[in-house]
């Protein structure tokens, strides 16, 4: 059910991708489609491997808190990630880049 309706949301993009004239909002419906695509992808995964069961409120609650669980963790994986890749010393190298011999001094 799901997957049908993920591709009636593609399609319908598709079309409204052919009609629109703007780059703008031509980019804006990539990124929005992109993020739907996210969304499913990573809810399917998630609620089959945990095996959640949706007949009941209580499946609907639980499976909410673990996706909302895996998206929380991830922003804070993602976090961590960054701040590690700015703590990093990006400017020390052991090497030189050029030779001293390589330098030729330019005349004027």
């Amino acid at each position: 059910m799901i997957g049908w309706i993920l591709i009636i949301i593609l399609v319908v993009c598709g079309i409204l991708f052919i009609k629109m004239s703007s780059a703008r909002h031509k980019i804006g419906l990539i990124v929005f489609a992109l993020i739907i695509l996210f969304l499913y992808v990573t809810s399917w995964v998630v609620l089959t491997k945990n095996n959640l069961d949706f007949n009941s409120t209580e499946g609907f609650a639980d499976a909410a808190k673990v996706y909302l669980g895996f998206l929380g963790n991830g922003f804070q994986n993602l976090k961590a990630l960054a701040g590690r890749a700015i703590d990093m010393d990006w400017t020390s190298t052991n090497g030189t880049l050029f030779n001293k011999t390589d330098i030729k001094p330019t005349k004027k």
